[in-house]
């Protein structure tokens, strides 16, 4: 009998909470949607677009590895950053003909009150940051990379809009490396499913905490995954 190991018993205690947390949100989505959706509705295309993912997923399979057994087989390697320089400028591209209009709410708070900062002057949001503290952090560094943006000659929106679409890009790549995935086959279909996310498009531009903590926090796992195996 193969000795099973305390590493992997705690691999397998992981796996058993996570997927039974899965399904429970799962299922409560379904069942108890918000936002007025419709469960008989959410339910059946739920299971279909499931079902088309998987087998677009196993016709990816079988093409790739027809790719990487021909005579080309670095054809997905040359392909991928071409792609992912493109969804790039895309991305960008897309941000500066929408502009600087953020999107009302939390968003605008935190723009505006970022600048306040950077100009030096008082916060007209003060009330907001006592109720939501987690914000507080973000908008000084907002305020930070303004008062950086002022110094450069391509102006503050230009300049933000740089950075976030860096950290779009960089970590749809960082996702990529946390997949473990060693003949890189799965890495196109990854940045496609994001040039197919709308949301991406319209909250690019937009400056807010995620864009800082989900951004870095993904890209800072890729890196310290690739420091430890190298």
């Amino acid at each position: 009998m193969k000795h099973i190991s305390f590493e992997n018993t705690l691999l397998f205690v992981f796996y058993v909470f996570f997927s039974t947390l899965m399904a429970y949100i799962l299922i409560l989505s379904l069942l108890r949607p918000q936002n007025y959706l419709i469960p008989r509705q959410m339910i059946p295309v739920t299971i279909l677009v499931s079902v088309l993912l998987f087998v677009l997923a196993f016709l990816w399979k079988k093409l790739s590895s027809k790719i990487q057994n021909s005579k080309h087989p670095k054809t997905l390697a040359i392909i991928y950053p071409i792609l992912l320089f493109l969804f790039f400028s895309v991305l960008y591209t897309i941000g500066m003909l929408h502009g600087d209009h953020h999107p009302t709410g939390d968003y605008e708070i935190l723009y505006v009150s970022a600048s306040e900062m950077a100009k030096r002057k008082p916060l007209t949001y003060y009330h907001y940051f006592l109720v939501y503290g987690n914000n507080t952090q973000p908008m000084i560094l907002l305020s930070v990379l303004i008062r950086i943006s002022n110094l450069l000659p391509i102006g503050t929106f230009p300049f933000l809009l740089l950075l976030s679409t860096s950290l779009v890009t960089g970590s749809i790549h960082s996702v990529n490396i946390l997949l473990g995935d060693s003949n890189k086959q799965w890495r196109i279909p990854v940045l496609l499913f994001a040039f197919l996310c709308l949301p991406i498009y319209i909250f690019t531009s937009a400056f807010y905490t995620d864009t800082m903590s989900f951004g870095i926090g993904i890209i800072v796992l890729a890196l310290l995954k690739t420091a430890l195996q190298k």
